[in-house]
């Protein structure tokens, strides 16, 4: 991909790679994606949240919980991943 070659350190990128991967429904791209940027960045809230939404794609509710609490570790007050752990929760 010519952005991963343009910018090939940039935790951005990964996100937009994961996004765009997950509405191809490419979901082992998009975890992959995703997965590169929590790498580089453990403390980019965006990647934990891009693999909760990719494992509750896949039916996958532990591993999705699992990622959207470590997105409330590092913000707490993010409302729409909060909403997103209680519906889990509601399941």
């Amino acid at each position: 991909l010519a952005a991963r070659r343009m910018l090939p350190d940039t935790t951005w990128v990964d996100i937009w790679l994961g996004r765009n991967y997950a509405r191809m429904d490419d979901y082992d791209r998009a975890e992959r994606a995703y997965r590169d940027a929590t790498e580089r960045e453990p403390s980019f809230i965006q990647g934990w949240i891009g693999l909760g939404d990719i494992a509750v794609r896949r039916g996958q509710t532990e591993v999705a919980r699992r990622s959207y609490e470590r997105a409330l570790a590092i913000d707490p007050t993010h409302d729409s991943t909060r909403k997103k752990l209680a519906r889990l929760t509601e399941r």
